[in-house]
C-alpha cells in the first residue's frame, strides 16, 4: 500500500471505531425505548379492556362534574384550611360576574363519611346578615338527592358557626365561616342526607350594608354531579397492575376514579442523572407535572388509536418514567382511560452503562490506534534514517560515489523514494566512471591518428622520392582527417541538444515517414536489403520533429548497417499499442551481450568487432536517446533468436 492509503487507512480507523460504537449505542437506546414502550401499551390496552368487561357502571356517570377528593382523617370545622392544604392548588374555581369577586371550592369525603365543602372566597367588603337591614353576603347550595335538587342558603350574622336546612328540612347543612385578610373561608359539612349526588354553589357578594344590593356572583356551571373514586374499581385495578408500575382509571375529562401504586417499596434501580440521557441518548424531555395519592385529575392526548406514550423527567429529579395510555370503551362510547406510569431508570442504566461501554472501548481502542501510529511513525522514521545513512555513506564528501546502493523493495512512497535516491546513485556512479575512464578513450582514440601523422612526418623528412614523399603526405593527411572526425563527433551531441532546443514540433505522419526514409535506404546502402513491416494501414500521427526522427532513424539503421554482413536485411516496423507508437529496427548482425545493454546509450561507449577502421566513440545511440527523450518516448534494446532489436515508443498525438 502507498504510504497515503496507510495513513489514510490509519484515520478511518480512528473515526470509524467511535462513530459505529455511537450508532450501535443508539440504535440499543431506541429498541431499548421502543420495547419499554410497546410493552405499556399492551398493558394499559388490555387492562382498559378487562375494566370496561368487568366494571362498566362506574363509567355512566357524566364526564364532567366536581371531584370529591379522598380523605385519610377527620376534618376539623374551624373555618381554615389547614386540613385541605394538599388539595389547595387543585382546586375548582368558580365563574365570576366580574373581576372584584373570586371564589374556589373543595370537596373531600371519607369512603364511608360524609360530604366536606371548602368554599375561599376573595372579596375586599365583607357584609354581614342584620335581623333588621337583611341579609349580607351569603351562599347557596343545591343539593342533589334521590333526583331532587334541594336549596340550601348560609347567611350568617356573625363568624363562626353556621347551620342551615333546606325548605323540607331534609338536608342540613353546618359549618365555620371566618374572615379573613383578602376575603373569608366557609368550611361546611353536609351533615343530611350522607351521599348527596350533585352539588351547585352559588357565591353571592353585597358591598353596602345599608342597600345590601348583590353585586357580584361566582358560581359553578349549574348543578354538577360528584365524581368520588371507587373502590371496587381501584381492587380490580390493582389486580390487573404489572409489577413496579403505577396506574390510574380516569374519566374522559381526566378525573381519577381509580389508581393503585404498584411500585416496589425500596425503589427502582438507580439511574444516571436525566441530563446524560437528555443530551447523549433521547430527545428533550418535558417536566412531569407532580402526580401523587391526592392527584385529582390526569389525562394524556390520546392518538387516533386511542393510546399515547410520552417520556417525562420526573418532577422531583428521581429519572425518567414514561407514561402510556389507553381509551376504555363501553358500548361503543369513549367513556375514560386508563394511564400507566413506570419509571425508565433501568432502560437508563443499560444505556448508560453501553455508553461506559462504549467510552472505555473507544478510550482503548484510541489508545491502540495511537500506540500503532506512533509505531507507525517510528518505523517511518527509522526508514527515512537508514536511507539517508545509506546514502551518505555512498557518497563521500568531495561528491564521489563509493559505490551504488541497494534498492528498497517496499512498494510505497519512501520504497519509491528509495529506488529513486539508489537509481540516481547509480547514474552518477556510471557517470563518474565514464568520467574517469574517458582519458583513457580518448588516448585511445587519439593515439592512433596522431602516431600516424608523426610517423608520416617522420619519414617524410627523411626521403626523396617524390612516390614515398607522396605516400606519407597522404598518410599524414589521411590521420589529420581522421583526428578531425574525432573532434567532429565529440561536439556533434552538444550541437545535437543545443538544437532539440529550437526545433519546431508539428504533427508527423510515421508510416509515411517510415515509407520514405526505407526507399532513401535503398539507395544510400545498396548493400543491404530494407523491409518495412508495418501492421497499421492508418495514419500515425505523432508531435515532433520529422528532420530528428530522421536522424535517429539514421542513428539507428547506420548502428544496424555497421553490425549486419553484407546483403543482410535490416528490417523496420510499425506498431500500436494503446496510445503509443512503437518503431522497431531490427539488425540481424551479432546479438547484444547481457552486460552491455544497460550501458549502450551512454556517452563515449561503444563495441565494435575486430578489424573495423572506422572512427567509433559511442555517440550514435547517445545522440538517438536524446531525441527519443526529446520527443517523450523511451528506447531500449531487446535481443532476438538472432540478431538485436532497437524499440522506439512514442506517445500519440491528441486527435
Amino acid at each position: 500500500m502507498k504510504l497515503r492509503s496507510q495513513l489514510l487507512l490509519v484515520t478511518l480507523m480512528v473515526v470509524l471505531i467511535p462513530v459505529a460504537g455511537w450508532q450501535f449505542v443508539k440504535t440499543l437506546e431506541q429498541s431499548l425505548r421502543q420495547a419499554h414502550e410497546q410493552t405499556l401499551i399492551d398493558s394499559a390496552t388490555a387492562i382498559a379492556r378487562t375494566l370496561a368487561a368487568d366494571h362498566p357502571q362506574p363509567w355512566d356517570g357524566p364526564a364532567d362534574g366536581l371531584y370529591v377528593h379522598r380523605l385519610e382523617g377527620d376534618i376539623h370545622l374551624d373555618g381554615h384550611d389547614g386540613d385541605w392544604e394538599r388539595w389547595l392548588d387543585q382546586a375548582t374555581r368558580l365563574e365570576p360576574s366580574s373581576e372584584t369577586l373570586s371564589a374556589q371550592l373543595l370537596l373531600a369525603q371519607q369512603e364511608r363519611g360524609r360530604l366536606h365543602l371548602l368554599l375561599r372566597v376573595v372579596d375586599d367588603t365583607l357584609v354581614f346578615a342584620d335581623p333588621e337591614h337583611g341579609a349580607g353576603d351569603r351562599v347557596e347550595l343545591i343539593v342533589g338527592h334521590d333526583g331532587q335538587d334541594h336549596r340550601v342558603v348560609l347567611a350568617p350574622m356573625a363568624p363562626g358557626w353556621i347551620e342551615a336546612r333546606d325548605d323540607t328540612g331534609s338536608i342540613r347543612v353546618q359549618g365555620n365561616w371566618q374572615p379573613r385578610r383578602d376575603g373569608w373561608t366557609l368550611e361546611l359539612l353536609v351533615a343530611d342526607p350522607p351521599h348527596p349526588e350533585a352539588l351547585g354553589v352559588t357565591v353571592m357578594d353585597v358591598d353596602d350594608p345599608v342597600e345590601r344590593r348583590v353585586v357580584d356572583r361566582a358560581q359553578t356551571d349549574g348543578t354538577q354531579a360528584l365524581v368520588r373514586r371507587q373502590a371496587l374499581l381501584g381492587n380490580r385495578l390493582a389486580s390487573l397492575l404489572p409489577d413496579n408500575t403505577r396506574g390510574w382509571a380516569t374519566t374522559t375529562a381526566g378525573w381519577v376514579l381509580a389508581r393503585h401504586d404498584g411500585r416496589r417499596a425500596n425503589g427502582t434501580m438507580p439511574g444516571p442523572p436525566p441530563v446524560l440521557f437528555e443530551r447523549l441518548l433521547a430527545d428533550r424531555l418535558q417536566e412531569r407535572p407532580r402526580i401523587d395519592n391526592d392527584t385529582a385529575n390526569l389525562s394524556l392526548p390520546a392518538s387516533a388509536q386511542g393510546v399515547s406514550v410520552e417520556w417525562m423527567r420526573s418532577g422531583r429529579g428521581d429519572g425518567v418514567v414514561v407514561m402510556a395510555s389507553a381509551a376504555v370503551e363501553v358500548a361503543g362510547q369513549h367513556v375514560g382511560q386508563v394511564i400507566l406510569e413506570r419509571s425508565a431508570d433501568e432502560l437508563l442504566v443499560l444505556a448508560n452503562q453501553a455508553v461506559l461501554r462504549l467510552f472505555g472501548t473507544s478510550l482503548a481502542a484510541l489508545a491502540l490506534i495511537a500506540l500503532l501510529l506512533i509505531g507507525f511513525a517510528v518505523l517511518l522514521s527509522e526508514r527515512i534514517r537508514r536511507l539517508r545513512n545509506r546514502a551518505e555513506s555512498a557518497v563521500l564528501a568531495d561528491g564521489r560515489v563509493i559505490e551504488p546502493i541497494e534498492s528498497p523493495r517496499a512498494a510505497d512512497e519512501i520504497g519509491d523514494l528509495g529506488r529513486s535516491i539508489a537509481e540516481l546513485i547509480e547514474r552518477q556512479y556510471r557517470h563518474q566512471h565514464y568520467l574517469r575512464t574517458l582519458a583513457d578513450k580518448l588516448a585511445h582514440e587519439l593515439r592512433t591518428p596522431l602516431a600516424t601523422i608523426r610517423s608520416s612526418l617522420d619519414n617524410l623528412a627523411q626521403v626523396d622520392a617524390t612516390d614515398d614523399r607522396e605516400r606519407y603526405r597522404l598518410r599524414a593527411e589521411q590521420g589529420c582527417r581522421r583526428l578531425g572526425t574525432i573532434l567532429q563527433s565529440m561536439s556533434q551531441a552538444a550541437r545535437v541538444e543545443e538544437a532539440l532546443d529550437s526545433e519546431h514540433f508539428e504533427a508527423v505522419d510515421l508510416h509515411r515517414l517510415l515509407e520514405d526514409y526505407v526507399a532513401g535506404c535503398e539507395i544510400t546502402y545498396p548493400s543491404r536489403e530494407f523491409d518495412m513491416d508495418a501492421q497499421t494501414s492508418r495514419h500515425v500521427v505523432v508531435r515532433g520533429s520529422a528532420d530528428l526522427l530522421a536522424q535517429l532513424l539514421d542513428k539507428l539503421v547506420d548502428n544496424a548497417v555497421d553490425f549486419s554482413p553484407e546483403n543482410a536485411c535490416i528490417r523496420l516496423g510499425l506498431r500500436c499499442r494503446g496510445r503509443r507508437a512503437i518503431v522497431q529496427v531490427d539488425n540481424p548482425g551479432p546479438r547484444i551481450p547481457e552486460d552491455v545493454a544497460e550501458t549502450l546509450f551512454d556517452s563515449m561507449v561503444s563495441y565494435r568487432p575486430d578489424g573495423n577502421d572506422r572512427v567509433h566513440l559511442g555517440l550514435g545511440l547517445y545522440i538517438a536517446r536524446l531525441i527519443v527523450r526529446h520527443h517523450g518516448g523511451e528506447i531500449k534494446a531487446v535481443k532476438l533468436p538472432r540478431g538485436t532489436r532497437f524499440e522506439v515508443t512514442l506517445p500519440l498525438m491528441d486527435d
